[in-house]
């Protein structure tokens, strides 16, 4: 509820709506939508409903859209490395302790193929993209752990604090994001 209302706060476009909904039923009428999109979120859907009801609310022309970023991000290669180490722990404890990732489900590299499959899309296509954003020390971090950090701060997540605390200090940083973003036009 709150990232809605600041979503609206920050939009000005009188065309802009938010629902709050679930993917396979959004209550929305037929064929309105311009853009369906799902940022960083489709891997936890399952794939075929939310694709066959975003087809229906999708105008003819319009677009689905599943976008994802690549971690680590960039920032500085030590920043890097202690943030990849923290993404290696994490896997190797999911693997010892039975717990699947949360895209096990429904893999983010299979996106395309599904929204493929589908059979509701007659163009698409996977397209890779770059974002810059100022970060500082806490944002790496803060990153990290809304990717899911491991309980009890493990090594490897204090050490990307430490890290991150260190190279970058009190100044802003620029990061480099990726991001893919599988899309299907109706």
């Amino acid at each position: 509820r709150a990232r809605r209302l600041r979503a609206r706060a920050a939009t000005v476009q009188a065309n802009v709506r938010y629902v709050e909904a679930f993917g396979a039923e959004t209550g929305l009428p037929n064929g309105r939508a311009d853009l369906v999109m799902s940022f960083q979120s489709f891997h936890w859907m399952e794939p075929q409903p939310v694709l066959a009801e975003a087809a229906r609310i999708l105008r003819d022309g319009g677009a689905f859209a599943a976008c994802d970023y690549d971690v680590p991000p960039f920032v500085e290669p030590e920043v890097d490395a202690a943030f990849s180490a923290l993404l290696k722990a994490r896997r190797e404890a999911r693997e010892r302790l039975g717990i699947p990732a949360g895209a096990a489900s429904w893999p983010k590299e299979r996106h395309l193929e599904e929204i493929r499959a589908s059979g509701r899309f007659r163009y698409t296509r996977e397209l890779v993209a770059h974002g810059w954003r100022e970060t500082d020390a806490d944002g790496v971090a803060g990153l990290a752990e809304s990717i899911g950090a491991l309980r009890h701060h493990p090594p490897e997540q204090l050490r990307l604090h430490e890290t991150a605390d260190r190279v970058l200090g009190d100044r802003t940083w620029p990061q480099l994001l990726c991001y893919r973003i599988r899309i299907g036009i109706k």
